[in-house]
This record gives C-alpha cells, sequence and structure tokens, in this order.
C-alpha cells in the first residue's frame, strides 16, 4: 500500500498534490452528474423541499471543492489526516444528496463505494477501515431515514428500451462508477510512485556526492604525489639528452621524455577532476554555440582527433546555464571517446521540450558491459578490472547528478560506445 508522506521534499509535494486534484476532480463530475439528476427530477414534479435540499448540498460541495483547489497552490504537504477529511466530506455530501432523493432508493446510491475504494488505495488501514465503517452507517440510517421519492418518478418509462427512470440511473451509475474505479487508482498509485521515487533522490544524491568527494580527494592526493617526481625525472631526461652523443640512446631518452610529459599532462588533468567539486561562476550559454567551441578548443588539445557536431531539435536551441564543471564533463566524455578511437567522432545536441541530450559516440570496441551495468547502478569503482578508476567518467557523472541529469552509456552493436549526457532544459 502507498501512503502520503509528510515530508517537504518538493517532488513529493508535487505527487500529494497531484493526488489531491485527481480526488476533487472526481468531487466535480459527482456534482455536475447529480446536478443533471436535479434538474431531471424538478422537471418531473420533485417537491420543492428536496429540491432546495439537494441545491444547497452541491452548492456546499462545489464551494469545498473550490476552496481545495486554491488550498493546493500553496506549498502544504497533504497528510493522511487531511485526505481523510476529503474523503469524509465527500461521504457526508453523497449522504446529504441520497437522502434528499430517495435514500437508498437512488440508482447512484453504490457510489458510495468510490471514497472506500480511493481511502483502500491511499490511507492506511485504520483510516481505510474508518470510512468503510462510515459508508455503511451512513448507507443503514438512509434505509429508513430519508425523504422518498414519489414512486411515478422512479417508474416513469424512458425511449431507451423501455427502461423505467431507476432502471436508467443504476445502469449510467455503473458505466461511471467502472470508469472512475478503472481510472483513478491507477492514476494516483502512478503519482504516489513518483512520490516514492523523489523521496529516495535525496539519499540517492548524497551517496553520490559522497562518491565523488572521495575520488576527488584521492585525485589530489595523487597528482601532488607523482607531480615532484615526474618534474624531476623530467628535468634529469632533458640533461641526459643534452649531454649524450649517442644518437641510438638520444632516440630512447626522445621516447621516455614524450612519455614523462604524457603522464604530467594526465596528473594536471587530474588535478583539475579534483576541483569538480566546488561549483564556480555560471553563465547561460546557447547549448549547440557552446558545443561547437568547446569541441574546436578541444581538438586542439587532441591534434590526433577528429570530430564532427550536429544538432536536432523541436524549437531554437535550448540555453543553459553552466559553470566550469560542466565543459570538463563533456571534455572527459570526449577524451575517452578519442582513447578508444580516435577519428570519426560524432558529437550530436539533440533536444526536445524536456530535456537535452549532448551525445558523443566512438568507433572502438565498445564499453564493457560491466562498465554499462556500473553506470546504471551508480556505482563507479576501481576494482583492478583494467578498466582503471574511470575518474573522469565519475566526475562527468557527478556533475550530470548537480544538473538534475545523468550519463548514459551504451555499447552499439556495429561496434563502438555511445555515451549521452542527459539533462533537464532550464529555459522554459
Amino acid at each position: 500500500m502507498y501512503t502520503l508522506s509528510m515530508t517537504t521534499d518538493r517532488g513529493i509535494y508535487r505527487a500529494s498534490m497531484r493526488a489531491l486534484r485527481q480526488l476533487l476532480l472526481l468531487r466535480i463530475v459527482v456534482v455536475v452528474g447529480q446536478l443533471f439528476v436535479l434538474l431531471y427530477l424538478a422537471q418531473q414534479g420533485l417537491a420543492e423541499f428536496s429540491r432546495n435540499g439537494m441545491l444547497l448540498t452541491l452548492v456546499v460541495l462545489g464551494l469545498l471543492t473550490l476552496f481545495s483547489f486554491l488550498r493546493s497552490l500553496f506549498p502544504w504537504q497533504v497528510s493522511e489526516p487531511e485526505y481523510f477529511s476529503q474523503l469524509c466530506l465527500d461521504l457526508a455530501g453523497l449522504s446529504a444528496l441520497f437522502y434528499f432523493s430517495g435514500g437508498t432508493d437512488n440508482p447512484f446510491i453504490t457510489f458510495y463505494l468510490v471514497p472506500v475504494v480511493l481511502g483502500a488505495v491511499l490511507l492506511p488501514r485504520g483510516y481505510s477501515w474508518s470510512l468503510a465503517g462510515l459508508a455503511a452507517l451512513a448507507y443503514f440510517l438512509l434505509l429508513n431515514r430519508s425523504i422518498v421519492l414519489p414512486p411515478s418518478l422512479l417508474a416513469t418509462q424512458t425511449d431507451i428500451a423501455g427502461m423505467s427512470v431507476r432502471a436508467l440511473g443504476l445502469w449510467i451509475n455503473f458505466l461511471v462508477s467502472v470508469a472512475l474505479l478503472a481510472y483513478l487508482p491507477g492514476a494516483i498509485l502512478k503519482a504516489l510512485r513518483e512520490s516514492a521515487t523523489a523521496g529516495n533522490a535525496p539519499q540517492t544524491n548524497g551517496m553520490h556526492e559522497d562518491q565523488i568527494r572521495a575520488v576527488a580527494g584521492l585525485a589530489a592526493s595523487t597528482a601532488k604525489e607523482l607531480g615532484a617526481p615526474l618534474a624531476t625525472m623530467a628535468a634529469i631526461m632533458n640533461e641526459l639528452q643534452t649531454s649524450s652523443a649517442n644518437a641510438g640512446q638520444n632516440e630512447n631518452y626522445q621516447l621516455l621524455a614524450e612519455q614523462i610529459e604524457h603522464c604530467l599532462k594526465n596528473l594536471d588533468k587530474l588535478s583539475r577532476t579534483a576541483r569538480l567539486t566546488e561549483v564556480g561562476e555560471t553563465h547561460w550559454v546557447d547549448i549547440v554555440d557552446y558545443c561547437n567551441v568547446l569541441v574546436d578548443q578541444w581538438l586542439v588539445q587532441r591534434p590526433e582527433a577528429t570530430a564532427d557536431v550536429q544538432e536536432s531539435g523541436d524549437d531554437e536551441p535550448p540555453r543553459l546555464e553552466i559553470d566550469f564543471a560542466f565543459g570538463q564533463a563533456l571534455e572527459n566524455l570526449l577524451d575517452n571517446a578519442a582513447n578508444a578511437w580516435p577519428t570519426d567522432i560524432a558529437v550530436a545536441v539533440s533536444w526536445d521540450a524536456r530535456e537535452i541530450v549532448i551525445s558523443i559516440t566512438d568507433r572502438g570496441p565498445g564499453v564493457s558491459a560491466e562498465l554499462v551495468e556500473r553506470m546504471q547502478s551508480s556505482l563507479l569503482q576501481g576494482d583492478g578490472d583494467g578498466d582503471g578508476l574511470h575518474i573522469g567518467l565519475l566526475s562527468s557523472q557527478a556533475t550530470a547528478f548537480r544538473y538534475g541529469g545523468r550519463i548514459d552509456l551504451e555499447r552499439l552493436s556495429e561496434g563502438g560506445t555511445r555515451a549521452s549526457l542527459v539533462i533537464p532544459r532550464q529555459d522554459l
């Protein structure tokens, strides 16, 4: 059973508001339907007392529904007692309408089951049993305490298959009840599942933050420990190259110097990765223009690579508020693609009404299935399996989470890997 939570999380608040508005929509259906019943009975000679009583009940229900809609505009979480009170209000309104229109002879009497079913779906057992008891008590009281309609009203023949008003009303009540019970519980349960997912989001995000901080600390420590020895080795290697007259040795020294330089560059990138946990200054960019500039700058650093940027979207290119970490996240994905296969890297920027997707596709051997599984479970770690620590990928993932998005990895059937940065739009 899904119950309404008392937490103040924004996602859960929206889900509980949706559940409340579903109930209010149901009440509007009842009010409008009973209004048509009132108009018909008034034409058939319903007593003035009954007519005025039903009209007053419908007006009160309409005003309370309007008040509840206005209440749903304020940031107050819908609690279980409040939802129980709303369902009790529905039972009371139905009881008043039935009292003035024939009691248990009213063909819509089985509508009592709808609030009971909703209570059983949404509320704890104590509340749902209370609603069932109240509905049973109201039905019992209406057996002998209601305004009886003249038999002629209920026995009037209609033009539909010769059915009486009561028979036609029973049929309409059955159709409406089935439709509502088929739609409303599922819609409300869907909203509450979203509520449960939103409730787990803060804990999940906290795990991601802890994970990236730990890796950032490791990156900073590694860069500090290895930077000085490698710089010393580079200086000694330059001296050896200068003093050596042997051409063969000089070639070996040159190769070693290039490898040391490569290690120093990677350590510099590791140091920048360690700073990704800090959010710097932000600025708004056109996402397509930004990606074109970023890729051009990246190609200068990776001259062996080739990449092409394509765009597609339903409207004008969206704008996004970004910081330094966002660009570094994309560079990490580009580096991964170039390390796998430096040529023919495809960068695709697409968007719709809800989100932006930046996909980077390479033609390499393809990412391992294990790494894809780790990305889906948001658990990247170093275990000596040959993939390394994936620090760049992890930092990109952490940046995506901070923007409310994610990193998707896909191993393509024709070979290669597609890494996609998916983030919600901010300019709507």
